[in-house]
């Protein structure tokens, strides 16, 4: 195959069917323009966010880039938990976190936070982020349990839905 390969697919090969002409070249041709534009509209997208990132200014000194939450301190946990996850809860082990109890420096645990899409976060925060250990649950009925990182679900955690 390797060397009647080559030798075929650098001519400029065209093939006739009823009713049909196919052109290879022009094919191959049109497969490397969309792969080009993909390439092309992957690096604006990143362009865009890196922008907005630092457009807000939330580049965070963690090492990492952590969108700001929008939300507030709420007094009380409303319950979202649903049937199938009230059910699934009762038939699993509490969620085991493998560091201790003891928090390192800087992070702090603050009560239930209502984001802006209505889920509540109650866990440790470190400079505004959601860092350590956390539970976020959702108006749907669906918890996470784990480690946070700058915002974003980080390491081991249980996600019940």
């Amino acid at each position: 195959m390797g060397a009647g390969c080559s030798v075929c697919c650098t001519e400029a090969k065209t093939e006739t069917l009823p009713g049909h002409t196919l052109d290879y070249q022009a094919e191959r041709q049109q497969i490397t323009e969309n792969d080009a534009a993909a390439k092309i509209q992957a690096h604006y997208r990143g362009f865009k966010v890196r922008r907005q990132y630092t457009k807000h200014g939330t580049h965070n000194a963690h090492g990492g880039d952590a969108p700001k939450m929008k939300g507030q301190f709420i007094n009380k946990l409303p319950d979202y938990s649903t049937p199938q996850t009230r059910s699934a809860s009762t038939k699993l082990e509490p969620f085991k976190y493998e560091q201790d109890d003891q928090l390192p420096p800087g992070i702090e645990k603050k009560g239930p936070y209502e984001l802006d899409t209505g889920s509540i976060y109650v866990g440790t925060w470190l400079d505004g982020c959601r860092s350590g250990k956390g539970v976020q649950y959702w108006k749907d009925g669906s918890k996470y349990e784990g480690y946070w990182k700058n915002n974003m679900a980080n390491g081991k955690g249980r996600l019940l839905h």
